[in-house]
Parts: C-alpha cells; sequence; structure tokens
C-alpha cells in the first residue's frame, strides 16, 4: 500500500516569532495533514545549524537547533509571561535575527525553570550523555568566534581527552544559575 506525505521545513510554518516552530502550528498542521489522509510530514534536520545557516553542517546531530522551541509551549508551561511578536507572518526567515529574538526568551524561561527548582533536568542530562559534551563545544565554539575547532587553543581542543569524565562538568552545570555559559567559563576558567 503506497502513503504519501508533504516535504515542508518547520522552519516554514506560520509564526509569531520570526521562523515555525515546534508550538501550535506544527500541531495545527499535523491534524491537517491527518484530515486529508497524509501518513508522513517530511521536516528536513532540525539540528542546530552550521555556516550559511545549514542544517547539514551541523555542531551536534543529536541536539534541537533552540529557534524550533516553542515560546507558546513555554508560556503554557508558565516558564514565560508574555512574548511580544517578532516579525509575524514574514514572507522569509531571518536565521540570525530569529536566533538574537528567541534566545533571550529562552534564557528568561531557563531562569525560572531553575528559580522553582522544576523536575527534569538532571534526569535529562543523565539520559543525554552528549548534552555536556556539547554544552562544553558550544562555549568554546563563541569563545573562539566560531573558528575552525583544529585552531583553538590545546586544552580546548582536546579538553575531553585530558579531562575524560563527565562528572566534573555535570557537577558544574547542575549547580549553575540563570547565565550558564558565563558561570561555567569563570568556574573553567576560561
Amino acid at each position: 500500500m503506497s502513503r504519501n506525505g508533504i516535504l515542508l521545513p518547520v522552519s516554514s510554518l506560520p509564526s509569531d516569532y520570526g521562523i515555525g516552530d515546534f508550538g501550535p502550528n506544527a500541531k495545527q498542521f499535523i491534524l491537517w495533514l491527518k484530515e486529508r489522509n497524509f501518513s508522513y510530514w517530511q521536516i528536513l534536520p532540525i539540528n542546530p545549524l552550521g555556516p550559511g545557516w545549514s542544517p547539514y553542517m551541523t555542531t551536534c546531530s543529536e541536539a534541537l537547533d533552540p529557534r524550533f522551541i516553542s515560546l507558546d509551549e513555554l508560556k503554557k508551561e508558565k516558564l514565560l509571561d508574555n512574548v511580544k511578536p517578532y516579525c509575524k507572518d514574514n514572507q522569509y526567515v531571518d536565521f540570525y535575527a530569529s536566533y538574537q529574538f528567541k534566545e533571550k526568551y529562552l534564557k528568561k524561561a531557563y531562569a525560572r525553570f531553575k528559580k522553582e527548582k522544576r523536575p527534569g533536568l538532571d534526569k535529562f542530562i543523565k539520559a543525554n550523555k552528549w548534552v555536556i559534551g556539547f554544552a562544553m563545544f558550544t562555549i568554546f565554539d563563541k569563545k573562539n568566534e566560531t573558528r575552525a575547532w583544529n585552531t583553538w587553543v590545546e586544552e580546548e581542543k582536546n579538553y575531553f581527552k585530558y579531562n575524560s569524565t563527565y562528572t566534573k562538568e555535570y557537577k558544574i552545570y547542575a549547580k549553575m544559575p540563570v547565565d550558564a555559559e558565563e558561570q561555567l567559563k569563570k568556574t573553567l576558567n576560561i
């Protein structure tokens, strides 16, 4: 039996925030597909974007690009109060600007998550060992202004070679205040 589907990048969904995400419009689209007997929604890669906003040159095949996190869902979870619309119903996606816009709200949501001591983060990190390595890489990458990793100083380039356990990083990360990146940099003297 043959089945049919639609190819639609998540970023192309309508949005109040400059880029489509896995929020209410994604759910509506899935219902629309179901009503029309479509079996598949091909979404294209959703991992962090690389140079030229390409999902095919990602820094992590397991992570979700933060642009696809729904601010509406974070409001529903009471992690955000109000979110101003941004580039509502734009005809194109400005990947850089949408990241800058969403990042400030994602930090606010994380701050509330930590302040309220909501459960789940420790369990997620323990079940997904790649998270700490990805976080460390991201910090080093930003510090080095996204230059190729093989141009970094030796201690950053081979960080996990010399620090083969995630225990130290996990303990630091689990106790971090709101601005995790800055705290991790201070703690690790980078």
